[in-house]
């Protein structure tokens, strides 16, 4: 009976601890509030945004572990659920905007540009 009731709590515990990352809430950039972030990245400073009659202007900057071909798998498949068209290796648009990213290896880290624009 005590093996079944340790039994019992070891998988209550698993399916508390599934369900509590399945419910894990996507990371955006400050600066680019509907750009989602990798899981791995760290987002560098608050980038910045700004808003003029042609559409939005804004920077990100964030780094991660994972290379640029990591980065790039991530965000060609992200995005175009997101509405979001790839036009280039590392450049996407939607409804006016122009999403480049661009890459720098800084103390082995992949540093990401971020640079949305209108087009």
């Amino acid at each position: 009976m005590r093996l079944n009731s340790i039994i019992l709590a070891l998988m209550s515990a698993l399916l508390l601890n599934m369900t509590a990352h399945a419910a894990d809430p996507a990371r955006f950039f400050s600066a680019i509030d509907d750009l989602p972030m990798m899981d791995s990245m760290t987002e560098v400073g608050e980038g910045m945004a700004f808003s003029t009659s042609a559409g939005r202007i804004a920077d990100a900057l964030a780094s991660t572990k994972d290379g640029r071909k990591a980065i790039l798998a991530f965000y060609s498949a992200t995005l175009p659920q997101l509405g979001w068209s790839k036009t280039a290796q590392a450049t996407f648009t939607r409804e006016g905007e122009m999403l480049t990213l661009t890459f720098e290896v800084v103390d082995s880290l992949t540093q990401v540009q971020f640079s949305l624009k209108p087009y």
